[in-house]
């Protein structure tokens, strides 16, 4: 017995965006995923396998050493921007009139 695919949509033969065109799939006779596009048997899928550990101790220390590089980014980059309003307020102050 085999699997029949379903029939086109289109009058060329096509199917809609929901269908083959999206790379849809059916079961085919051996248990296979057949292709609508081009009604080939395709590979099941590969579970993939869970990344492999590298050693935790230098990960967390990458991750500690951008944290703090990024904190030390922000809070100079805080102080500069408020020594810059510091600056527009004291010339603002001292301006003539």
């Amino acid at each position: 017995m085999s699997a029949r695919l379903p029939a086109a949509d289109g009058a060329d033969g096509t199917r809609g965006r929901t269908g083959a065109l999206c790379g849809a799939t059916d079961q085919g006779p051996e248990g296979d995923s057949v292709s609508h596009v081009t009604g080939t048997p395709q590979p099941d899928a590969v579970p993939r396998q869970p990344p492999q550990k590298g050693n935790t101790r230098d990960e967390e220390r990458g991750i500690e050493r951008g944290v703090a590089l990024r904190a030390g980014f922000y809070i100079f980059g805080t102080h500069l921007f408020a020594g810059f309003v510091w600056l527009l307020f004291y010339l603002g102050e001292h301006a003539h009139k």
